[in-house]
């Protein structure tokens, strides 16, 4: 599995795979990230007098969204993912309209992806605390909301009338509307392009909007 991910990396073009983690863990690029942990240490409990906690980083905590929970589901989908739906819920994703793009569409207890033209997708889901910060490396984004009854959902492919399920990601809450933001990404590099590759990276990231 090692030798995978760093052959991954190096087709991307970093052959210092110490970057390429780097890259790979894009929260790691948020410099606001760094700022408070060099905070946390300046006013860690037992530095004197300024040991209280500094305004400048209770402000910082207040509007700053930490992730409650992550899956990376590690099955890889092939032939063609239809979407995430609640588990349990049987029907056909396809039903629900998209986007004047034809991508994305939002329904009861689903969210439709047309991911067609890619054969092989992996997904992440994180659930947040609160608005997530934007993830600019990332080829496409889509945000809006659907109503999941239960709070339990899963990836659906479907192919040649056959339906495979991926990994039960729990948000922890039913009956909830929950915000979503869906970050897309096409593996390709120079004359290996994403439709050679055909491989989509997604990542779902759910909260509530308070």
């Amino acid at each position: 599995m090692r030798g995978y991910a760093i052959g991954a990396l190096r087709l991307l073009g970093f052959t210092n795979i110490a970057d390429g983690t780097r890259w790979a863990r894009d929260d790691f690029h948020n410099p606001l990230i760094t700022w408070v942990s060099r905070c946390e240490n300046s006013f860690s409990p037992g530095a004197g007098p300024a040991s209280h906690s500094h305004p400048d980083l209770r402000s910082v905590r207040k509007i700053m969204a930490n992730i409650i929970t992550e899956l990376l589901d590690q099955r890889e989908i092939q032939k063609y993912l239809s979407g995430v739906a609640r588990v349990g819920k049987d029907w056909v994703l396809d039903e629900i309209p998209t986007d004047a793009e034809g991508w994305i569409g939002a329904g009861d207890d689903g969210i439709a992806i047309n991911e067609i033209s890619s054969e092989r997708c992996l997904i992440k889901y994180e659930l947040w605390d609160g608005p997530p910060p934007a993830l600019d490396t990332w080829d496409r984004t889509w945000s809006g909301s659907v109503h999941l009854t239960s709070g339990k959902i899963q990836a659906v492919d479907e192919y040649s009338g056959n339906a495979s399920y991926g990994a039960e990601f729990d948000l922890g809450r039913e009956n909830s509307v929950w915000q979503v933001r869906i970050h897309r990404k096409s593996l390709g590099h120079e004359e290996f392009t994403p439709n050679i590759i055909s491989f989509t990276l997604l990542k779902l990231q759910f909260w509530l909007d308070h």
